[in-house]
């Protein structure tokens, strides 16, 4: 199969801990050119890329697909861009901050035919898949609730569009993206939201610790938190159904081993440490009976195998961009929410 000639537009932390390291480790593409101020820094680890700007990438004849990367704020009209310059399109997460404008680039993909997908690369967490697992096996029972909960412990504002709040920035647009994709990817949309916000670091612009609560029915709650000043941080998942629960600390390890270097065919690739295995509690007649559930391997390599059959072959996109509309939509009412409530 032809190599995909591709161009990154952004080299902050996305582009250089995930789609550098994923484009350029998967045979499938040819990384042509990327933009990004900070790429002359790591120009060495890809010696057959370019630095580019933006528009040079997107009017390159010989560029077939463009990754976005940018500040959010951006990502719909670059996206834009490189679908009306005849691209192939990948953007971070959150696909774009408005949910009429996911539609119109949606639309617009379908019209050009052309593919266009969004890197939901925490669909592909081992953790993640493990829960999708016992829900998809009702390992469960019915269920009850779910808890998802991504702490962090840094107090220190950081000179980032990330706590700017006119440029798409926040906790809400970063992490809460992912955690509401999760949910809307295991049970739909549910039936109504709210959301509780606050700053909690001096200096903060931007809402630094959430609560989202999603009702689905009188029976399922999804609770999703997460904040910054957590020197503890709570578990991962908590999900309990009829037949009991699972319970699981700790983060998934594929950043750490993308950052490390490791090859993306190795065959302890997105494996978690047996040590960091979640708990798995059932009823038994006798009483609760707890076991270490194994976490699946986590599967980020996947997204852009899914992109290169999607340019290639015709197949479905690895995430199809029309499911994520659903939770922008969540996300744009969530964000007014926290305007009014700091207003």
């Amino acid at each position: 199969m032809k190599k995909i000639a591709t161009g990154l537009i952004g080299f902050g932390m996305g582009g250089q801990v995930f789609h550098g390291p994923l484009l350029a480790g998967d045979g499938g593409f040819a990384l042509k050119a990327v933009s990004g101020s900070r790429f002359a820094e790591f120009a060495g680890a890809y010696p057959a890329t370019a630095q580019a700007s933006c528009e040079q990438i997107i009017a390159d004849s010989q560029i077939e697909l463009v990754v976005i990367t940018t500040p959010n704020a951006t990502h719909g009209a670059l996206a834009r861009s490189a679908l009306q310059a005849g691209k192939h399109v990948v953007v971070d997460k959150p696909f774009c901050l408005s949910s009429r404008e996911a539609q119109d680039l949606v639309n617009l993909a379908r019209e050009r035919r052309l593919m266009l997908s969004v890197f939901h690369n925490r669909r592909r967490d081992g953790d993640f898949l493990t829960v999708k697992q016992l829900l998809r096996d009702v390992t469960l029972g019915t269920m009850v609730s779910l808890e998802s909960n991504y702490d962090r412990y840094r107090v220190a504002i950081r000179d980032s569009w990330k706590e700017d709040q006119t440029t798409g920035g926040g906790l809400l647009w970063d992490i809460g993206a992912h955690l509401v994709d999760q949910a809307v990817e295991l049970f739909g949309v549910p039936r109504s939201w709210s959301g509780d916000f606050r700053r909690t670091r001096p200096g903060a612009q931007t809402p630094d610790d959430f609560e989202i609560r999603l009702d689905y029915s009188p029976a399922l709650r999804v609770t999703l938190r997460a904040a910054m000043v957590r020197a503890w941080p709570g578990p991962r998942f908590v999900v309990h159904g009829l037949n009991g629960s699972y319970v699981k600390f700790g983060k998934d390890p594929q950043e750490k081993d993308l950052q490390s270097g490791k090859a993306l065919n190795a065959t302890d690739w997105g494996r978690e440490d047996p040590a960091r295995w979640g708990s798995l509690l059932l009823a038994q007649p006798e009483g609760i009976a707890e076991r270490r559930l194994p976490t699946l391997a986590g599967a980020y390599p996947s997204f852009y195998r899914g992109v290169a059959k999607a340019i290639r072959a015709g197949t479905p996109p690895p995430v199809d961009p029309a499911s994520v509309i659903p939770t922008i939509r969540i996300l744009e009412d969530l964000a007014q929410q926290a305007d009014a409530r700091r207003d």
